[in-house]
């Protein structure tokens, strides 16, 4: 019987400009690569699994899965990012050549792409592995501040976006099926109980270990185990799935920034583009400020409150 490992990061939770992007990936994996370790089920490496085509960072005839960050900087631009994310992207169908109105790849090689999807899925293929599906909560700043405004809490409004995506995978890819999910911490919270109670309420949650490094449950509808979630910490570093969802959320959300780059520099060409972070994005927001009333635009929509 084979099983469904989920992995879900975000990117873009502390910025002051462009979105927040809670991704989540999903691989159905046969249950030889599946083993019990005390309560915690442990999985084969998919690092090592597929080691032919896929490497723990920057690779010349690799795909590159690791944090994000290890592949993005503004200096560095998108190629590698989004080389990672197409090719996986194109896995699926139908594939889809724009993202709110761009027309993707920006920067990576088209041809290149094509060509590591069809080793990535033979190599796939071979291990009886199958990418299911990738589903980004992609919140502009403008419902942003209207979630902060709602629950006054930022890490709160992190797990919302959050858990839904959690129960969304366990919900969609637990009938008959083990669903493990890991994600990266919650805005650097340690204690997750009461959370996971209220988002599987009906279910019983049962927390196997909760601290630092890692916290886990385990979530039960009789007679059988529905799903295993952990969050842990530098999971984009240690993680194959986290890693990926790191991936395609640094990756929606620079579509996110590019648009917002080009647009106020459509009106004024001398303007730096910005990353959104907070010092910088003070810098440009002081440049961009008179255009708010000039275009009629709201700061709502564009600028957070946090």
């Amino acid at each position: 019987m084979p099983f469904h490992l989920v992995g879900i990061d975000e990117a873009g939770y502390g910025p002051l400009l462009g979105p927040l992007v809670v991704s989540a990936v999903v691989f159905e994996l046969p249950d030889a690569m599946l083993a019990h370790q005390c309560q915690l089920p442990k999985i084969i490496c998919l690092w090592k699994k597929l080691s032919h085509i896929v490497a723990p960072g920057k690779s010349r005839d690799k795909i590159a899965v690791c944090d994000s960050k290890a592949l993005y900087t503004p200096a560095r631009g998108i190629k590698e990012l989004e080389k990672t994310a197409l090719v996986f992207k194109r896995l699926l169908k139908p594939d889809y050549r724009s993202h709110n109105g761009l027309t993707i790849p920006l920067s990576a090689d088209d041809n290149e792409i094509n060509k590591l999807v069809k080793t990535l899925r033979a190599e796939l293929n071979k291990n009886y592995i199958r990418f299911r599906e990738v589903k980004a909560g992609i919140i502009e700043p403008s419902d942003f501040n209207g979630g902060i405004r709602r629950l006054r809490n930022k890490a709160d409004f992190l797990w919302e976006v959050s858990g839904g995506l959690i129960k969304y995978c366990v919900d969609k890819y637990s009938s008959g099926n083990t669903v493990i999910v890991r994600a990266g911490k919650q805005g650097g919270r340690n204690y997750y109980l009461p959370y996971m109670q209220r988002l599987f309420a009906g279910k019983t949650v049962r927390s196997v270990e909760q601290g630092f490094d890692n916290s886990s449950y385990i979530i039960k509808s009789k007679p059988a185990s529905d799903a295993t979630v952990s969050f842990i910490k530098d999971g984009d570093s240690s993680e194959f799935v986290i890693a990926l969802a790191s991936i395609f959320s640094k990756y929606y959300r620079e579509l996110g920034m590019f648009k917002l780059n080009r647009f106020f520099r459509s009106h004024i060409p001398s303007l730096k583009p910005t990353s959104g972070y907070y010092t910088d994005s003070r810098r440009f927001i002081r440049t961009i400020n008179p255009l708010f009333d000039k275009l009629n635009l709201s700061r709502h929509d564009f600028i957070r409150i946090k």
